[in-house]
């Protein structure tokens, strides 16, 4: 059994509704114990107090049957559902990635951008262009005050990556603009062939944060209220 989601109980917080896919040789029927596995990586068994169906009992079927069922003493958040488990996933295999930015004030980190800027400092023009591929990495759909204009607010953090270092949509302007250093491996890096390859690689994809965003607007299963340009701030405004 594949738990797919789980939901909290409207009327009694303390039952939840789990989703499940079953797999082949599954059957569950009320007052069956069913194993369920936690986000902490603990499995605890639970009592199925009743079946989301008008049958006494649910059983796999060539069509790969779904089945719902309510347990108690579990909150929704601490069950490791297919969404936790993918989440988990993603994060286990670019904890190894290096982030470019990784300051507070940008949502990336605890260090401060404050400590890492530098009157006149500059880079050569292909690690700025480098810095602004439009491949969409991940978002953080949220609003952060620029950290050099108060009272202006930026919107993301938007994310790209190269598949070793990720750094936040607007590092660019922060060097360009700011002095915002940036590590010599990766400047070293970008310089090389390998540099080169991935630069040549983004050119041909059509892939971007406005384009998504276009795509989220089209969906009429959800509500995108971000700017069609995803907030984004010319050099000379930024």
């Amino acid at each position: 059994m594949i738990i797919s989601s789980v939901a909290s109980l409207a009327h009694n917080e303390n039952q939840t509704v789990i989703y499940a896919k079953l797999e082949e040789n599954d059957c569950i029927k009320k007052g069956d114990f069913v194993d369920i596995p936690l986000c902490d990586g603990t499995i605890v068994s639970k009592e199925i107090i009743e079946l989301k169906s008008q049958s006494n009992q649910i059983c796999y079927s060539t069509n790969n049957t779904y089945g719902s069922f309510i347990i108690e003493g579990i909150a929704a958040h601490m069950i490791a559902d297919q969404q936790f488990l993918a989440w988990k996933a993603f994060v286990e295999e670019h904890q190894k990635d290096i982030c470019l930015t990784p300051y507070m004030e940008l949502c990336g980190g605890n260090l401060s951008i404050y400590d890492y800027v530098e009157k006149g400092y500059t880079v050569p023009d292909k690690v700025l262009l480098y810095l602004q591929t439009p491949n969409p990495y991940m978002m953080s759909p949220g609003i952060y005050e620029h950290p050099f204009k108060k009272g202006q607010n930026l919107l993301g953090p938007y994310w790209y990556t190269d598949g070793t270092y990720y750094w936040d949509r607007d590092t660019w302007k922060y060097v360009a603009k700011y002095g915002l250093k940036l590590p010599n491996d990766f400047i070293d890096m970008v310089l090389s062939e390998k540099g080169t390859a991935f630069l040549n690689s983004f050119y041909q994809s059509p892939n971007s944060w406005t384009s998504n965003i276009n795509k989220m607007k089209q969906d009429n299963t959800m509500l995108c209220l971000l700017p069609d340009n995803a907030g984004d701030i010319s050099l000379d405004d930024f």
